[in-house]
C-alpha cells in the first residue's frame, strides 16, 4: 500500500506539478487512474502538507512499482524488437512540444503501438505520438503525419531557443532540427537592419530575428512572406505568442509580391539589409527577385540542395551565374552543409554579400 493524493482527473496535472515542485511526489510508484480520480503517490513525510493543498484527501492505495525509464528509444525497444528490427528502426526522432514524431519503417508498422508506448514512457510530457506517412511535398512543403498513440491532434506549441512556436504538422512545414541554424543567423543581425524572410513558414526565422538578437542589435523591420494560408495564420499566432512588435506577416506568393522589386518606387526595391531564403528547392529560382530587393552590401542566407561532397561548390557556382546575369556580383562569406538528406544529396547554406556590378 502506498500513500496517495486522490484528485479529480481535471486537477491531476496541476496537482502533480505542485507535488513535483515541492518534492512531495514519490517516484517509487506509478500514478494510478481509476474512474473519475487519479492517485498520485506521495512521500510519507509530506502527508500533512499534501492534504492541505485542497485537491483531495490523502488515501492508501495499492500501486505498481515505478517502471525503470529507458535511457533511449533504442534501449527501450530491446525485447520489443529483434536485433534486425532495431537496426532498421531510426534511433533519432523529434519531440515538438507534447508531440513526438517518428519514422517507422514499413516492416515495423505492425509494432508501431508498442514503439509509441516506449516513446511515451521515455518522455512523460508527450501526449501524442505520430509517424511520418509521406515525404515532404506539394506547394506548401508539408510532410503528412498520422497519429499512432495518445491524443488525436497534430497541433502543438514547440519551444525553440526560448521562443514559443505554434505548429501543426499536417498544415505547415516546420523543421525543429534547424533551430541552431536559426540562432546562427539571428546572431549576425545588426542594429537597424531591414530583414526580409521569404518562404517564412510558421515564422521561426522571423521570431528568432526579433527575439534572439542582442539588446543593442535589434532590427528595424522584419517582413515575412508565406504562401500557405495555414502557415501564415500560425505565424501570426507566433507573433502574438512571443509579443513581437517588428514583424509584418504577408500572406501571398513571393514572386507576385517581389515582382516590382527592381523598379524605383517599389516598396521592396533595395529594401533589405538581410534576406533569409530557407526553401532549399526554390531559393535559387527566386534569387533574381531577392537580389533586386537587396541593398548594396546586403547579406542573403540562401539554403539549397546539392550533390553530396560538392554541394557548396555546386550551389555557389549556380548562385554566381544567376547574379552575373542579373547584374550583380556576390561575395561568399560562408558556405557549409547543414543537413544530409541522402548519400547523394546535402542541404547547404551560403551567406552571400550582394554587390552591384560596376
Amino acid at each position: 500500500m502506498a500513500l496517495c493524493l486522490q484528485v479529480a482527473k481535471k486537477d491531476a496535472q496541476t496537482a502533480l506539478a505542485a507535488l513535483r515542485e515541492s518534492g512531495a511526489f514519490c517516484g517509487q510508484h506509478e500514478v494510478w487512474r481509476e474512474d473519475a480520480f487519479v492517485y498520485l503517490p506521495i512521500r510519507a513525510s509530506k502527508k500533512e502538507w499534501a492534504a492541505k493543498l485542497g485537491f483531495g484527501p490523502v488515501v492508501k492505495k495499492t500501486l505498481q512499482a515505478a517502471r525503470k525509464r529507458p535511457k533511449s528509444l533504442r534501449d527501450g525497444l530491446k525485447g520489443v524488437l529483434s536485433q534486425a528490427e532495431l537496426e532498421s528502426m531510426l534511433s533519432s526522432f523529434d519531440v515538438l512540444g507534447d508531440i513526438a514524431m517518428l519514422e517507422i519503417p514499413g516492416p515495423l508498422v505492425a509494432k508501431q503501438s508498442m514503439i509509441a508506448q516506449v516513446v511515451m514512457r521515455l518522455y512523460p510530457h508527450v501526449k501524442t505520438v505520430v509517424k511520418k506517412t509521406e515525404g515532404t511535398g506539394g506547394p506548401y512543403r508539408i510532410r503528412p503525419v498520422e497519429v499512432v498513440a495518445g491524443e488525436k491532434k497534430t497541433k502543438t506549441i514547440s519551444k525553440e531557443n526560448g521562443c514559443l512556436l505554434a505548429v501543426d504538422l499536417n498544415k505547415a512545414y516546420y523543421n525543429p532540427r534547424m533551430a541552431s541554424e536559426r540562432m546562427r543567423v539571428a546572431a549576425q543581425i545588426k542594429k537597424g537592419e531591414n530583414i526580409l524572410v521569404l518562404f517564412a513558414g510558421v515564422g521561426p526565422y522571423a521570431v528568432a530575428a526579433e527575439k534572439k538578437t542582442a539588446a543593442n542589435a535589434k532590427p528595424e523591420r522584419i517582413v515575412a512572406i508565406e504562401l500557405n494560408p495555414d502557415a501564415a495564420a500560425l505565424m501570426r499566432e507566433n507573433v502574438r505568442l512571443n509579443k513581437c512588435r517588428k514583424i509584418e506577416v504577408i500572406e501571398g506568393d513571393v514572386a507576385g509580391i517581389l515582382a516590382d522589386a527592381g523598379r524605383h518606387g517599389s516598396r521592396f526595391h533595395s529594401f533589405a539589409d538581410r534576406i533569409i531564403m530557407p526553401h532549399p528547392t526554390e531559393a535559387l529560382r527566386f534569387l533574381p527577385l531577392a537580389l533586386k530587393a537587396a541593398k548594396a552590401g546586403a547579406i542573403i542566407h540562401l539554403y539549397a540542395f546539392g550533390r553530396a561532397g560538392r554541394a557548396v561548390e555546386d550551389v555557389w557556382g549556380e548562385a554566381q551565374r544567376i547574379a552575373a546575369k542579373e547584374g550583380y556580383s556576390l561575395i561568399l562569406r560562408t558556405g557549409r552543409v547543414v543537413q544530409t538528406y541522402s548519400p547523394q544529396m546535402e542541404q547547404v547554406v551560403l551567406d552571400l554579400e550582394v554587390r552591384p556590378l560596376a
